[in-house]
């Protein structure tokens, strides 16, 4: 019996069951119900049928009762016959006998009809039960055979798809098992099934087939990789057998040794070893089979190999071993093969590469200690590098050349006899340096004598046939050169190692010729500044970022009393009285000091004060200071010019006398004459005529303006005796420069100029100040920028602070002050030019007062200006702190 039968039967014998139980048991009990439904139907029709005549049984109208049976009987075409009585049994319908069915199909009902617990009659109803189920029985029928018909459908879908789903691709499935078997996994083709068991299976069939199709590809083309590999590999790769004898033999291996594969292959090799390897190799193999102890094989060496042509040449060796055959089977080893794999790379350049790197140190360690000898000056040096050099490529001549106009001249030699001297000249053009001159890199010929310059003078003359030279260059231009010959040709040529190292003493010689003629250089400027330093009158000091002296000049010396060790390492600060030295300290501590540096003058700070001597005497100075500042932009250190005005004092002392002699002798009776010319004025504005009025009005003003500058040549004179008193209080700059501005508004105005404070409200920063004094200097520097603004600009009062000072500016855009004259700004009846005097009026005191009055309050005064862009007049005061 087939599968295909043996799977069909039981499902063929499931739907007969299915048929037989439908027909036997399931449709007779469907009937059976359904009778039982059809005779509760009727009852409860039959017990309504009783309801609707008991109205008319009492009221014993038979007529209405015979009209409901008849239309009942009329609509029920099942009901054979139906009987009433009453309850004496009393036929009230039909009112004739009729004969009672026999049919066994009748089926007989009965129902009562009761009133208040009483019956009254009594219905009997005759049936046709089989006209009743006879559409329902043949519904049953009917649905019976469909399920039939559906069930035969089933069966015969239930093949097909059997067919389709299982037997088909186990039909495939046998085919392609039969095809694994043979071997044929190439040839397999079949139509994708399901995702069910059997279609699982044939996917693993169709995955094993690829994955062996996909190995033995894999397997050729690893094959055809390794045999590429082996023919294309720099390295000899050799295989021998447990006899020594050689089975493969790559192209590589073929380069290396100079046989053919052919030549060599079922020889044992032991014909590519020198002795003693040869004699040794034997008992090596086999001391390995027996012992299993790797000596070579299984670690890598360095050993020899021997050429055809019977050359030696050092060689790195590997061997490993493998074992062909299946070796998961240990007990039977009759188709296991042991070989041994052996790669062997040519080292000769390497070898030789590193005899030169080991030439080359060696040369290098020699070359340093020759140039670290600090006993040797720079000829002595050079002697012995010559020397080094001979030594090194075996070149017996040396030679440092110096070449000028085509003349080349011997500076330094290392030789034996026979050799040019020093000083020696010849043409450029008869030497072998012409060609290094000429190629700019180092040169060399290693036989002359069989080369293109074989006709070259310096051979036809001196017959050298080894030359290697180099250009040596002192700041950038070729001095000459440094070069080694010998009468012998070099066998073996010059190394890259060789040009590398004459290049090496070339750059060396340059750059210490180069820094002997710079130290030379050096030496002769430093000796002239020192000169020039030591033969001034002046002090000139200079001191490290902390304030010590590091160098002074001879005019320090003559000045002070000390000598130059005493003053080496001494604080500045010690020159001076304790006095000073928060004046000496302010003049590197102002505010802003970057921005005040953009005029360059603000970096020179200058002061008259007192230096001590040896012997404790005060010297009236005038102290120039500034900062020194290093490449990276740090104060690298200080400069302190002074220079002794003892004799300036003295005759300052006579002119300062004189003036105030001659100003308070003039400033009572000028006082009288000013007021009498007043007086006049206001006495004959009615009576005097208008030229005598002008006369008077000028000599008036005249007389003023006297006052003015005997008033200002006082305060002059009480700030250089020390006789101007401050009165110290805490000033609000804010409120003073409001002040200021509301006072100096009608001459501004006077003047078509408007002036604008900036930054002043809200301005909280405080300082310790004579408030009267303070006006005084801001109202001076109001009224000169007023003076020198053109009409209709503005002039502009700013303030500025941080932690530590407070900044006011007086900014207008006038001319501006020439670069010529800034350094004498603040000078006594100093103005920018006489015509100005003339046109612009003034004493030239006012800046010079200004600048007394800010510095006793320990501050700063200073100017900013560009010719053409107007002015910036400022004063520094410090903050007072909290």
């Amino acid at each position: 019996m087939s599968l295909r039968i043996k799977s069909l039967s039981p499902i063929v014998l499931a739907f007969g069951f299915l048929i037989l139980f439908i027909h036997s048991y399931w449709l007779p009990q469907l009937i059976n119900d359904e009778r039982k439904h059809i005779l509760k139907s009727e009852r409860v029709f039959i017990n309504l049928l009783g309801m609707a005549l008991l109205p008319d049984i009492l009221n014993s109208d038979l007529a209405r009762v015979h009209h409901t049976v008849d239309s009942v009987l009329a609509t029920k075409t099942d009901w054979h016959l139906v009987q009433l009585y009453d309850e004496k049994q009393l036929q009230l319908y039909p009112l004739e006998t009729v004969d009672l069915p026999d049919e066994n199909s009748i089926e007989l009902l009965k129902d009562t009809i009761v009133f208040e617990g009483r019956t009254v009659a009594e219905i009997q109803v005759f049936i046709d039960l089989e006209s009743a189920l006879a559409v329902e029985i043949e519904r049953i029928y009917n649905f019976e055979l469909l399920i039939i018909v559906i069930a035969l459908l089933s069966m015969v879908l239930i093949a097909l798809l059997q067919n389709l789903w299982v037997w088909i691709p186990i039909k495939q499935l046998m085919e392609v098992t039969g095809k694994v078997a043979e071997g044929n996994y190439r040839d397999i083709s079949y139509r994708d099934s399901a995702n069910d068991e059997v279609g699982r299976v044939l996917t693993a069939f169709r995955n094993m087939c690829h994955q062996i199709q996909e190995r033995e590809n894999d397997l050729l083309n690893s094959q055809a990789r390794h045999k590429a590999v082996i023919d294309n590999a720099v390295d000899a790769i050799i295989s021998i057998n447990t006899r020594g004898l050689i089975e493969d033999f790559n192209p590589a291996a073929e380069k290396i040794f100079g046989y053919h594969a052919h030549d060599v292959q079922g020889k044992n090799i032991k014909m590519l070893m020198p002795e003693p390897y040869q004699s040794h190799h034997d008992g090596y193999l086999q001391n390995y089979l027996n012992t299993g102890v790797r000596k070579v094989i299984g670690i890598g060496r360095e050993a020899q190999g021997l050429r055809k042509d019977g050359s030696v040449f050092p060689m790195e060796l590997a061997i490993s071993d493998i074992t062909l055959g299946d070796q998961r089977d240990q007990r039977d080893q009759r188709d296991q093969r042991t070989l041994f794999i052996g790669i062997v790379r040519d080292i000769s350049i390497r070898k030789k590469a590193e005899a030169e790197l080991e030439s080359y140190t060696k040369a290098l360690e020699k070359f340093h200690n020759v140039i670290s000898l600090t006993e040797l000056d720079l000829p002595q040096k050079l002697q012995r590098l010559l020397e080094l050099g001979c030594t090194i490529f075996d070149m017996p001549l040396a030679i440092i050349s110096r070449i000028e106009n085509e003349s080349y001249t011997v500076e330094y030699v290392s030789t034996d006899d026979g050799a040019p001297s020093v000083g020696t000249s010849f043409p450029l053009g008869n030497t072998y340096c012409i060609h290094t001159l000429i190629s700019g890199v180092p040169t060399g010929f290693d036989y002359a004598g069989k080369s293109q310059i074989k006709d070259h003078p310096c051979y036809q003359s001196f017959g050298l046939e080894s030359y290697l030279g180099a250009r040596i260059l002192v700041d950038g231009v070729c001095y000459g050169t440094i070069n080694f010959s010998s009468a012998e040709p070099r066998s073996d040529g010059f190394r890259k190692g060789d040009f590398q190292l004459i290049q090496l003493f070339a750059q060396w010689i340059g750059h210490e010729m180069s820094r002997c003629k710079a130290e030379q250089s050096l030496y002769q400027s430093t000796i002239l500044r020192q000169a020039i330093l030591d033969s001034v009158s002046y002090s000139i000091i200079f001191t490290n970022s902390e304030g010590l002296v590091s160098m002074v000049n001879k005019g320090s010396e003559h000045m002070l009393g000390y000598t130059t060790d005493e003053l080496t390492g001494k604080s500045v600060i010690e020159l001076h009285d304790q006095e000073e030295v928060d004046n000496i300290q302010r003049m590197f501590t102002r505010r802003g000091q970057p921005e005040d540096e953009q005029d360059g003058q603000d970096n020179v700070n200058k002061r008259e004060l007192s230096y001590i001597t040896k012997e404790g005497q005060y010297i009236p100075v005038a102290l120039t200071a500034k900062r020194v500042f290093d490449a990276s932009g740090g104060v690298q250190g200080l400069l302190f010019v002074a220079r002794d005005i003892t004799e300036r004092k003295k005759v300052e002392k006579l002119q300062r006398e004189f003036v105030s002699t001659v100003s308070h002798e003039l400033r009572t009776p000028l006082t009288s004459i000013r007021g009498a010319l007043r007086l006049l004025i206001q006495l004959g504005q009615a009576s005097l005529e208008p030229q005598m009025q002008d006369l008077l009005t000028t000599a008036d003003r005249n007389a003023e303006r006297l006052l003015f500058l005997i008033n200002d040549l006082l305060d002059l004179e009480k700030i250089n005796s020390g006789k101007m008193e401050l009165s110290l209080e805490e000033v609000d700059l804010a409120d003073l420069v409001e002040q200021v501005i509301k006072e100096s508004e009608h001459y501004a105005y006077s003047r078509n100029i408007r002036l604008k404070g900036e930054g002043t409200l809200g301005f909280a920063d405080r300082v310790h100040g004579d408030k009267q004094r303070l006006k005084q200097v801001l109202a001076n520097l109001i009224s000169n920028a007023v003076k020198f603004s053109p009409k209709d600009e503005i002039v502009s009062i700013k303030l500025e602070s941080d932690e530590e000072w407070v900044r006011v500016l007086v900014i207008d855009h006038g001319p501006g002050v020439p670069d010529e004259f800034k350094s004498q700004i603040f000078g006594r009846f100093m103005q920018a030019d006489s015509s100005d005097t003339r046109s612009k009026g003034g004493t030239g005191l006012g800046l010079a007062i200004s600048q007394a009055i800010i510095e006793l309050h320990g501050g700063i005064i200073g100017l900013h200006s560009e010719p053409g862009q107007g002015a910036t007049f400022y004063f520094d005061l410090p903050v007072v702190s909290s």
